[in-house]
């Protein structure tokens, strides 16, 4: 622990108390900064792979190439987290006829997003509730990446010219900031031109 703490130019202060027993170093350092450690290494594996993260895992026996091994009882929990999304109280049947379905394709897809290159109107509707939930297992994040990035791109958006921007403002320079691709392909021309040809003056 000492060799690690140097490693990371890390100040350990080793503070003597009157009245209580000397610890050895090592357990002293065990005590203060091991243990520490790794509980807040298991407080961020409680966060995220609690009993929440692992209902919405569950929908993931939706996916066709899972479908034969798919009972309600599997996502039932998933089922009453979001059954305020949900249309009707009849998604057990709705997974049995789902089941059933999944077994008579010849290619059975195994990502969320090929899953749901499937439904059209009329798939949807005889499948509202399986639609719903794999739309919300292809918005589950397996990390906290995506929102990192966006708060990095904030930090560049959000400078002290543009600190009085309003809510709308900020939301459409993030997407494009985001989306840069895009926003690199538009004729700045025609932009302004569409600007222009406004009688009203939106406030900035």
């Amino acid at each position: 622990m000492k060799e690690i703490c140097e490693e990371l130019d890390l100040e350990v202060d080793f503070i003597r108390r009157g009245r209580r027993p000397t610890l050895p170093f090592k357990l002293y350092l065990k005590e203060k900064y091991f243990d520490a450690y790794i509980k807040s290494i298991l407080e961020e594996l409680k966060l995220r792979f609690g009993n929440r993260q692992q209902a919405a895992f569950s929908l993931q026996s939706l996916l066709p190439s899972h479908a034969s091994k798919l009972s309600f009882e599997k996502i039932e929990k998933a089922v009453r987290q979001y059954s305020s999304f949900l249309e009707n109280e009849e998604i057990e049947d709705e997974v049995q006829t789902w089941k059933l379905y999944c077994s008579s394709l010849e290619k059975k897809p195994d990502t969320v997003t090929e899953t749901l290159t499937l439904f059209d109107k009329t798939l949807s509707l005889l499948y509202p509730n399986i639609y719903t939930l794999l739309i919300i297992l292809a918005t589950v994040p397996v990390s906290t990446c995506t929102v990192e990035r966006s708060f990095s791109l904030l930090r560049h958006i959000l400078t002290d010219f543009r600190a009085n921007m309003l809510p709308e403002r900020t939301s459409n320079l993030a997407i494009l900031a985001w989306h840069n691709y895009l926003a690199n392909a538009l004729d700045g021309n025609k932009i302004v031109d569409i600007f222009n040809e406004k009688t009203r003056r939106v406030k900035f």
